[in-house]
């Protein structure tokens, strides 16, 4: 079953983590114009605000079944991997040129890496949750990915569905 901490971490980060992708969204698209997109710093300030209150969410959870731990563990991660995306983009920023291309470029695929590892934990969480008894709650889990990024989605059953 789901526990409560693992619950709450969820919630907490989703609201906090789809701003930050739709801002690096706007600012290094998948299909990146030859010198990239640039976000103002101050945006970038909140990102990293962002991504460390969601990265501290799940920096200590309670153990649980086997199930609850890896969908968690997949959170967690794609949580930090979403922290060091920011902080590849930041440092990006302060380059030009060939080597500012080749970091935005780390960064766009870091992204994606982030979103497909938080596409696995939001899947391995929603079946815990139709295992559990309480019926499919991905539309409270998945972040939103980008076509083409491999990131699983929910599937179509309604929620709270047993099926």
């Amino acid at each position: 079953m789901v526990s409560r901490s693992s619950a709450r971490s969820r919630v907490a980060a989703e609201p906090r983590l789809t701003p930050v992708l739709d801002g690096l969204e706007r600012a290094m698209p998948a299909e990146l114009p030859a010198e990239g997109g640039t976000a103002p710093p101050a945006d970038v300030a909140k990102w990293r605000q962002a991504t460390a209150a969601a990265v501290k969410d799940f920096a200590d959870p309670s153990s649980g079944e086997t199930a609850t731990n890896l969908a968690r563990s997949s959170l967690a991660s794609a949580v930090r991997q979403i922290a060091t995306t920011v902080d590849t983009y930041a440092s990006s920023q302060a380059l030009t040129g060939p080597i500012r291309e080749t970091l935005t470029a780390l960064a766009i695929r870091q992204r994606a890496d982030a979103i497909f590892t938080w596409s696995i934990g939001a899947t391995a969480l929603d079946a815990v949750n139709v295992d559990a008894g309480h019926g499919h709650q991905h539309q409270h889990v998945f972040l939103p990915a980008s076509p083409g990024s491999g990131a699983l989605t929910a599937d179509p059953e309604h929620e709270g569905s047993n099926s």
